[in-house]
This record gives structure tokens, sequence and C-alpha cells, in this order.
């Protein structure tokens, strides 16, 4: 994606989940991409917090991707090399036995430090885009135990999205898209996603994720968002999730 727009873009997000549950996930990224050589090339950077329970991590990503035309579009092929830290604070969990009993269980706060790379390709029209990207190839330990002890260990996560714009009259337009996220041995997850552009300015939009209970299949959440062109260069939106499984 990077080196898509026609100028540099700056992107703040941030993810409260579950609100009221003591250690739900917190995750907050700051982007920034541009294009370069008559939008042949594009560069970009991102830097990510998250943070669940007793654990936090810091990503920073560096990407490169090659633009070549592709009929009315662009197709962009990208690489990304990715430094995380891992950081687990032990002294922070309530035992419900004993602590000592398990060598795998750290006792006290633990970090380390990660390494991957990753690929992916977007093409880009004025009508529609498609992209697929795996964000880490290397299957690094991501446990805290003692490295001749894997516990854990990451496995490769593989990213489908998709979406195509529809002129409903001069000033309203409907951009149905999905994301589709897949790791082998687990449920195809999904996000699938309907929005309203009004005079390329304002976006309401309505989006049904995929996930919850394995049993009912009801879905983790029935999401909606608004977002508004606050100035030429500047975009504020919001979503709100309203879940929809037992939690």
């Amino acid at each position: 994606y990077a080196g898509a727009q026609e100028s540099a873009c700056i992107a703040c997000l941030h993810r409260s989940q579950w609100l009221g549950l003591d250690g739900a996930p917190e995750f907050t990224v700051l982007s920034f991409n541009m294009p370069l050589f008559n939008q042949k090339v594009g560069i970009g950077a991102n830097l990510e917090r998250y943070k669940v329970g007793l654990f936090e991590s810091y990503t920073f990503d560096a990407v490169y991707s090659y633009r070549v035309r592709v009929g009315q579009g662009s197709l962009g092929l990208g690489l990304q090399g990715s430094v995380r830290s891992l950081e687990g604070n032990f002294q922070m969990a309530t035992a419900t036995e004993d602590r000592f009993a398990d060598q795998s269980i750290p006792l006290g706060q633990e970090d380390k430090i990660l390494a991957n790379v990753g690929a992916g390709l977007y093409y880009s029209s004025p009508k529609f885009y498609a992209g697929i990207s795996v964000p880490r190839f290397l299957k690094n330990n991501v446990d805290f135990a003692d490295e001749n002890n894997v516990i854990s260990r990451e496995v490769n996560h593989f990213y489908f999205m998709g979406g195509v714009t529809f002129n409903l009259s001069e000033k309203v337009k409907l951009q149905p898209q999905t994301l589709i996220r897949y790791v082998s041995n687990a449920p195809v997850d999904a996000d699938v996603n309907a929005n309203l552009i009004i005079n390329n300015r304002y976006i309401f939009g309505v989006t049904y994720r995929l996930g919850g209970n394995k049993e009912t299949s009801t879905g983790e959440s029935f999401d909606i968002l608004v977002a508004a062109q606050l100035t030429d260069n500047l975009l504020f939106s919001m979503s709100y999730d309203i879940t929809i499984s037992d939690l």
C-alpha cells in the first residue's frame, strides 16, 4: 500500500476493546507512507503498541514497495522488515496453583526482541482495490521460557482484502469491502463492511465481524462508523463495536 496515494500520508489509530474489563486489549499505531519517483516507489513506516493483560509489545515496521501500471490502476509489490519488543509482567498475575510448579511460567518481568520480514501485493484503481499480505514469515519463539524449551511459536497469518466503489448518484457512493484473515488450524476470520460516501466528505458505515462463540456462530460484533473530511488534508473517523458474543 505504501506510495498508493499521490502525496505523503500520516495516520494514527487507537482502539480500546471490551471497555470495562480489567486488562482488556488496547492497540495504537502511528503510520507514515509516501510515493517517490513519480509514484513508482513507495516507502513507509509503522510504530505500534499493543497491550493485553500482563503483556505489552512495541513494533516498528519499515516498508518498501515498487509500483507498476496494470490496466487503469497500479500494482504494488511490497516488502516489510520489523523489529518487535515483547514484555510480560508476571508479577501482576494472580496464581490459582503453585507458581513454582510449572517451569514454563516466569515469576518476574520478562522481555525479548524479535525481528521478522513480510511481503504483500496491493492493486488499486479508481473503482476497486485488492490485496494480500503475510506480515511475518519467520516462526519466532514468542514465549519467555528457556530458549531450548519452545512452548509457543509464531505462525504465518494471511490477510486478504478487497473493495469496490459504486456511484449511486453524483454526490453519493457506496463502498462495500472486506478483510479476511486466515491462520492454519484456526477458524477463518473476516470483517464485512459497507460505507456510504457523501460529497467525498462524509462517510457512514456498518461492519459485521465474524468470530465470537464457536457453538452459536453469531459473530463477534456489529460495528458502526462515521468519518468526516474536516479539511482537504485532515480526515477524522470514529467507530464503535457492539459485541454480540456472550462476552
